[in-house]
């Protein structure tokens, strides 16, 4: 039956052919989908493909993947294709990328296609269709990096392909966030004068809104500085490194209130408006947002105890001046933008270690 999209490299629908026909060295490219399926403790389900296929039978490959058919939703047949391979339907389904590959498998067939990638959450029981699967395992992404670096043969071309370009993104966006996307920031112009309001949603995607934020540094009488890794569940910047504590200047809010405010949400610390030395303003132009953040910085006091929010945040670290900047400058920590920013300026830098810019 001719029911597979035939496609040109744009993704347009040329016609239709049947699987054979599009498997067929050396390959008519074609439409398909691949889905990643993470629990709740962030591990993916791979399932070892079935000796009874014709093209990479027992390799292990993501949780399932398949073809669009002549007249079908894409994402209503992945979800079918999830039924009918693993047994559960519960699983909603967010679209990540596309990825445009051709791999052969000895002289048996090929795939050239341009596939649709999905990740979902999903925690239950999974009863897989036995004629499309041999064995099923969850695992961690950095396992599954590991072992593909280790063994790359035992794995599918589109699942080393699909790590390599999307990565932990796949796994971002299988987790719902508990970000609130109503709530309204105000909108000011280069000069932090407040010219309108707007949500969430909408500031967190166009770069022509500019919003009020507060970032700041904790230093310890070590010299050292406190560094977060945003929880996994943040709306932006998922799992990357940022400065001590930042957020959002709520309406009507002062700066400093807002920073005293957040550092209390994120890390449990009860600071002082008083305690509070303001290193200044940067304007960050990131892909997704442009903000106006005033820094701040502020003495750690040993007494007091964190208790984070794992909503906010992932863990922390205290680190050296000489081991900050040798981790940025070798690459070993992925910044925020408005971090990276903040560690670039050489006033503000001077303005937490002292006046030597020397970077010991």
């Amino acid at each position: 039956m001719n029911n597979l999209l035939i496609i040109n490299k744009k993704d347009k629908v040329l016609g239709y052919k049947s699987k054979k026909d599009c498997h067929q060295l050396p390959g008519v490219l074609h439409r398909a989908f691949s889905v990643f399926v993470f629990n709740k403790k962030g591990e993916l389900l791979l399932q070892k493909r079935s000796k009874e296929k014709s093209l990479w039978p027992l390799f292990w490959a993501n949780s399932c993947c398949s073809h669009p058919k002549k007249g079908g939703e894409i994402k209503k047949t992945a979800q079918k294709r999830l039924k009918e391979e693993l047994g559960f339907t519960t699983c909603k389904l967010s679209f990540v990328g596309k990825l445009s590959y051709q791999a052969c498998f000895e002289d048996k067939g090929c795939e050239k296609e341009i596939t649709y990638v999905f990740t979902g959450f999903y925690d239950g029981p999974v009863v897989p269709d036995k004629k499309e699967v041999a064995e099923l395992k969850w695992v961690s992404l950095s396992d599954l990096e590991n072992e593909i670096k280790k063994q790359p043969l035992k794995y599918s071309p589109w699942l080393r392909k699909i790590m390599k370009k999307f990565g932990k993104e796949l796994q971002i966006k299988s987790v719902k966030t508990t970000d609130d996307f109503s709530e309204v920031f105000e909108i000011v112009d280069l000069k932090g004068k407040v010219i309108g309001k707007a949500k969430r949603k909408m500031v967190h995607s166009s770069k022509k809104l500019i919003h009020k934020a507060v970032g700041l540094i904790l230093k310890d009488k070590k010299g050292r500085v406190l560094l977060q890794k945003r929880s996994l569940i943040k709306d932006l910047y998922p799992e990357v490194w940022t400065v001590s504590a930042s957020g959002h200047v709520d309406v009507l809010e002062s700066n400093e209130r807002a920073i005293v405010r957040e550092t209390k949400e994120e890390l449990g610390l009860n600071l002082k408006t008083n305690n509070l030395r303001k290193l200044g303003h940067l304007l960050v132009r990131a892909p997704q947002e442009t903000e106006l953040i005033e820094m701040f910085c502020a003495n750690y006091i040993d007494k007091q105890k964190f208790c984070f929010s794992k909503k906010e945040v992932e863990k922390v670290v205290w680190l050296t001046k000489k081991e900050l900047f040798c981790k940025i400058s070798k690459g070993q920590i992925d910044l925020t933008p408005s971090a990276s920013q903040f560690f670039s300026n050489k006033r503000m830098i001077s303005g937490v270690f002292g006046d030597n810019n020397e970077k010991d």
